[in-house]
């Protein structure tokens, strides 16, 4: 909550205008589905907007439900539900927030992501080393944690000193004894540096390659290509007067911040509790930059700390740089939204956009008879781009598209005014095997029609 008051003033000129009624209508926050993310979405929240409700949203939920007509309902009599939280599906079907974990994942990703800080030479040597070996298992004698076990491999118990560190910096951040056990034992100063030093080796090369400078040898785009690409998309619509949005907020854990750290191609090894990067869009003269700020440990920062942060140019250029030497400055917003954006993402958005003009014309009976329209032309690197986008919204993995995930993908788009019905009619109109599911050849034409109307 804390962190969320300090942001609102570095903020306070944007929402100024604005009543607690009216703030739910140019905020949107995205939480990953576990207990910590969630809490943290709201928390900040709360602290930016005390006087705005806000309320968690389930994507699968109440999609019968005119949630418009409900909001107006609701604000008759109060401030109305507010801003809502959206949270997306459970770990293994959530694209957002960890997409290394998807079943669709790169095989060769999932293990880089395990294995690759393995080639590091310092972590040979530490796993050589007596004094880390003994803090290994003292560290297994404190928490248990079966991973960091004296009968595991050397090196991979120096991995897990990452979830200790973890576990460090969040006690620290509440005021919190520093991994409590029944034994009494307590972390010297020296043993801690140890631990922060095996982490940091986990924390900057978890997505990015030990070998190689190069952003496409590591695996930032299967880590936080979706996350990055819908960040794009959001600074692309604000740019062309699509959004009214003024700020969106994603909580998610260090990893996939990481992860996203690797996409951009900066490298940052220090990552405290909240730890979090800041994006924000500037107009000036008729040209867009971007100010791209990171802010390592924001709860060891005063307000005032946060009225003097500076941004930091990034250069987009395939290679990796470390953040902290990059120089000042903004970033070329159509650049960054070129970088980050995902073309299937992008054809299926202008798609969406258009499906309920399109919902119209099936209802008014006015849609062309689709026997008689030719499939548009897909190249190869279209049909690449289409799959991409498809298994994004698949979001059960099982090779279709149902309602609900349709319906899902126009509320990730912020398309609340296609409800339930426009979908079913959609599916009707689009889908041949009459089992309300859109197959990714279903999915390629409805796609590749609509966007040509």
């Amino acid at each position: 909550m804390e962190l969320g008051r300090k942001v609102r003033k570095r903020y306070d000129a944007l929402f100024a205008d604005l009543d607690p009624k009216q703030i739910n209508d140019v905020v949107r926050s995205y939480t990953s589905n576990k207990q910590r993310t969630l809490f943290s979405a709201w928390s900040f929240l709360n602290g930016m907007f005390p006087s705005t409700p806000r309320h968690f949203m389930y994507l699968g939920d109440r999609q019968h439900l005119d949630m418009a007509a409900v909001e107006a309902e609701l604000e008759k009599t109060h401030n109305g539900m507010g801003i809502a939280i959206m949270v997306e599906p459970t770990e293994d079907t959530d694209e957002l927030f960890h997409q290394i974990k998807s079943p669709n994942c790169d095989e060769k990703a999932q293990k880089f992501k395990k294995k690759e800080m393995l080639k590091h030479p310092r972590l040979t040597e530490m796993a050589q080393d007596a004094e880390f070996l003994a803090l290994a298992d003292k560290l297994y004698r404190m928490t248990e944690i079966p991973k960091l076990a004296p009968d595991q491999e050397a090196p991979k118990r120096l991995q897990k000193f990452k979830s200790v560190f973890t576990q460090i910096e969040v006690a620290n951040t509440h005021g919190l004894p520093l991994l409590p056990n029944q034994h009494g034992d307590t972390l010297s100063e020296q043993e801690l540096a140890h631990v922060y030093e095996a982490a940091r080796i986990k924390l900057k090369y978890m997505y990015r390659p030990v070998e190689s400078e190069l952003v496409a040898d590591g695996i930032g785009k299967d880590g936080a290509g979706y996350l990055g690409s819908e960040i794009g998309k959001l600074l692309a619509d604000k740019m062309h007067g699509h959004s009214k949005l003024r700020f969106v907020e994603f909580s998610a854990h260090d990893s996939t911040i990481l992860a996203l750290a690797s996409l951009l191609g900066v490298d940052i090894v220090n990552i405290g509790f909240c730890g979090n990067f800041l994006f924000e869009l500037y107009e000036e003269n008729g040209g867009w930059t971007v100010e791209v700020i990171w802010n390592p440990n924001p709860t060891e920062m005063t307000e005032g700390d946060f009225d003097k942060i500076q941004p930091i140019g990034l250069p987009l250029d395939g290679k990796y740089a470390d953040f902290n030497n990059l120089p000042t400055g903004p970033t070329c917003a159509r650049k960054m939204v070129n970088y980050l954006t995902m073309r299937g993402l992008k054809m299926s958005e202008v798609a969406f956009k258009k499906m309920s003009e399109f919902v119209d014309t099936i209802k008014d009976g006015t849609a062309p008879a689709l026997d008689q329209v030719k499939a548009p032309s897909m190249t190869p690197e279209k049909e690449k781009d289409l799959k991409e986008a498809f298994t994004f919204y698949d979001s059960n993995h099982d090779g279709t598209i149902s309602a609900t995930e349709l319906t899902n993908a126009f509320r990730k788009m912020g398309l609340t005014t296609v409800n339930d019905e426009d979908v079913k009619a959609l599916l009707t109109v689009f889908e041949k095997d009459a089992d309300a599911k859109l197959t990714f050849t279903e999915f390629c034409f409805m796609i590749n029609l609509v966007s040509s109307i």
